[in-house]
């Protein structure tokens, strides 16, 4: 029995918490349909049944504890009985603790995306299983380079 209380929320984005005696200690937050990360100028197109797991946090203090494996499992139940039965994320390769998790959990590597911005100017390369609509986009705030993620074939692990 975890000593966690987790619950899903729905709406527009979800979300997973995990609490001890009522306090919040972790989260997850979960897009479907797409995913816009503003900062690059790209926006995630989901099929239907996928869902992009975009945001986690353990609080500092409950690090080391299994919080974040455990809300992860969690997250990705809940979607899978809700519909979602691929969920996607992306892991920062600078972020050992959150590449480790997802690396034990993962089915499988669908592909890379490096977007470089400038300004309004953007720019995409993917390999693997992602298709970008474009590979330059002069003016990413009103027309954002588009990403499809396949997971057919995707790499074992």
């Amino acid at each position: 029995m975890s000593r966690f209380t987790r619950r899903m929320f729905n709406g527009p984005v979800k979300a997973s918490i995990a609490k001890v005696e009522g306090k919040t200690v972790g989260a997850f937050w979960v897009a479907e349909d797409f995913f816009d990360e503003f900062e690059l100028g790209i926006r995630y197109i989901l099929a239907h049944d996928q869902r992009w797991l975009f945001g986690a946090m353990v609080r500092k203090e409950n690090r080391g504890q299994g919080v974040f494996p455990e809300l992860l499992r969690f997250t990705c139940r809940q979607l899978s009985h809700q519909g979602g039965t691929q969920q996607l994320a992306s892991v920062n390769p600078f972020n050992r603790p959150s590449k480790r998790v997802f690396s034990q959990h993962a089915q499988g590597l669908i592909g890379s995306v490096v977007v470089v911005r400038l300004f309004r100017w953007n720019w995409c390369v993917c390999r693997g299983r992602c298709h970008a609509d474009q590979l330059f986009s002069f003016n990413c705030k009103k027309k954002p380079i588009q990403l499809k993620l396949s997971t057919e074939s995707c790499d074992s692990r």
